[in-house]
């Protein structure tokens, strides 16, 4: 049978259980494959109990937090399909996309509380809102979600063929447009992308550009999760900060826009020990040649 995004979590896990899978510094969250995995597992069962099956949109509303991965595939384990929201999105935006995909639940964090508060009263589908910070709010707690919820796999029957993800256009040239893909056409991507960043297991990369961009998501975090390779999550790209992560972590492997490679050279770069990084990819503009050159 040909594999589903959920699948490609699994089998890393049963083949790397140990190996590091995510690191989040920014909560002090670091998972092993089948930690990751357990928890993912676990996410699904509590997702369930809100009622979400096959077919059901889940949005995310966050910046880059191992919660947004872990909601991913939990998610594609149920055979619902996942819809990332541009963190940076005013309240009307928020209310047309929610809408538009009909999504029956909804993750956020703090830092957009505000807007998701605008937007709520205008929210036709939504059943469920669940919050990943704060535990004295109204709405479903994150963690409540996993606590003491079983770590085995849903049994939910999805199929090579159903969606996977409904991903929203920026909009500017009118109303934003849900953009569908497969399981199997992610599963195909990342065959791709493996072959062509030569991905190994022993890779590490730092995921500081937007989640919900597929460049960050579909071109770098789900490939090295089908590998077994390791991602660093930033919550958000501060150049300095990044330069430091590269550091620290070791890590082999980095996307960025243009203005994010200008922002790093601007920044003492000469500082840092980057002596790990071996593929740089950048994407979203055109850079100048001498601005790739002052890069490598």
């Amino acid at each position: 049978m040909y594999p589903t995004i959920g699948d490609t979590l699994s089998l890393t896990a049963a083949k790397y259980p140990d190996r590091t899978a995510l690191v989040y510094p920014r909560k002090d969250r670091r998972f092993t494959y089948r930690e990751l995995d357990d928890r993912v597992n676990r996410l699904a069962a509590g997702l369930a109990d809100l009622g979400v099956g096959a077919g059901d949109r889940v949005s995310t509303f966050l910046f880059n937090t191992s919660e947004f991965v872990v909601t991913l595939y939990a998610t594609a384990k149920l055979g619902a399909v996942f819809n990332p929201l541009n963190f940076r999105l005013p309240a009307g935006e928020v209310e047309y996309i929610l809408n538009d995909a009909g999504s029956s639940v909804l993750v956020y964090e703090d830092a957009v509380a505000d807007v998701v508060e605008s937007a709520r009263e205008n929210l036709d589908t939504v059943e469920a809102f669940v919050q990943v910070d704060d535990a004295a709010t109204d709405d479903h707690y994150f963690p409540d979600l996993i606590d003491g919820r079983p770590a085995t796999e849903p049994t939910a029957d999805v199929a090579q063929t159903d969606d996977y993800i409904v991903m929203y256009t920026s909009g500017t040239t009118g109303r934003p447009k849900g953009v569908v893909h497969r399981h199997r056409d992610m599963i195909e991507h990342d065959m791709a992308v493996l072959v062509d960043q030569q991905l190994t297991p022993d890779d590490v990369g730092l995921s500081a550009a937007p989640l919900y961009h597929s460049a960050e998501l579909h071109v770098f975090v789900l490939p090295r999760i089908h590998v077994g390779a390791t991602t660093v999550i930033q919550h958000a790209f501060e150049p300095a900060a990044t330069l430091s992560m590269l550091e620290e972590y070791d890590v082999s492997v980095l996307f960025g826009a243009p203005t994010m490679w200008s922002a790093m050279l601007q920044a003492d770069v000469e500082s840092y020990d980057l002596s790990a990084l071996r593929l740089g990819s950048y994407g979203g503009a055109s850079m100048a040649p001498a601005t790739v050159r002052e890069i490598h």
